[in-house]
């Protein structure tokens, strides 16, 4: 097999080898093994890269020789330790998917890997030449909220890398949203810190206008300026990238702001969260969510 190169993209799902299609044969695995193993080392093992940590180290990337039914693979060659746990920039990882998706044409959501979602607020159908959506909006009065969340069942130990796509509304006067992984709901706040979260919050009049990054610990929380500005009726797809000692932020794909402190307690049961709240003066607001997927450990 040929070494992989820098710009290769494998992404591989399997089940236990057999010949029935039920997965990869034993054969295949170990093709596919030795070929991924011509850049374990490159991307394994540079000084500090964190990778390591989440795969096997016994014989296979797998931590396994017979195969785990759903697992997935998913890998980019590149330099060691440039990104952290990120796909994008340069890990190997093995681990458990995530995901909840707009039902097309139904004002529900789909969710596979996780729990059941709940939805706040009055849900509507709204797909996109560009996909499926559901719009959440509030009541006509002051500080109501909508938008989905979905279950406690991520934590930054298990090095969780989860990306939301959002629509925001028509009219963001007046309006906080909330995009983020937390243990409580956020959006009565425009500064929590007695929850741990990882998060980006839109508050009109607050930082310009820019998504804000916040982290929160249970203690104490803060906030950094992501100097992107939230436009209305516009589309972001908004990444949390949650390590051992970081939170790392994107907007669109690119990294805007790196934490290191206030975040959210290791250990802690984090749930995805996308809300919106009428502030300031009543009247409706609305959020749409398109997807949310999560990969971890």
């Amino acid at each position: 097999m040929p070494a992989l190169t820098p710009q290769d993209i494998q992404v591989v799902r399997w089940g236990p080898p057999g010949p029935a299609g039920a997965g990869i044969t034993a054969s295949e695995k170990t093709a596919f093994d030795s070929r991924i193993a011509a850049i374990e080392g490159r991307v394994l093992s540079g000084a500090g890269s964190p990778e390591g940590a989440v795969v096997g180290d016994t014989g296979d990337l797998y931590g396994n020789t017979t195969g785990i039914t759903g697992q997935t693979l998913w890998q980019k060659a590149g330099t060691s330790g440039t990104d952290g746990w990120s796909p994008i920039d340069g890990a190997v990882r093995a681990g458990i998917e995530s995901h909840a998706l707009a039902t097309p044409n139904a004002a529900t959501i789909q969710a596979f890997g996780m729990s059941a979602w709940t939805l706040a607020g009055t849900a509507t159908n709204n797909d996109h030449f560009s996909g499926p959506a559901v719009a959440f909006a509030t009541s006509g009065v002051l500080n109501n909220d909508a938008g989905p969340n979905g279950p406690a069942e991520f934590r930054r130990d298990w090095g969780v890398d989860a990306t939301f796509r959002v629509i925001t509304g028509s009219d963001l006067t007046n309006a906080r949203i909330w995009v983020a992984l937390a243990d409580g709901d956020p959006s009565p706040n425009n500064a929590p810190g007695t929850i741990n979260l990882a998060g980006f919050r839109y508050e009109a009049g607050v930082l310009a206008g820019n998504w804000g990054c916040r982290g929160a610990d249970g203690a104490a929380g803060s906030e950094a300026d992501s100097g992107v500005a939230v436009a209305a009726s516009a589309a972001y797809r908004l990444r949390l990238l949650l390590s051992g000692s970081a939170v790392r932020f994107y907007v669109n794909d690119t990294l805007v702001v790196q934490r290191t402190t206030n975040l959210p307690t290791s250990s802690a049961y984090l749930r995805p969260w996308v809300r919106v709240r009428n502030i300031g003066t009543a009247g409706v607001r609305s959020v749409e969510f398109a997807h949310f997927n999560a990969w971890h450990t």
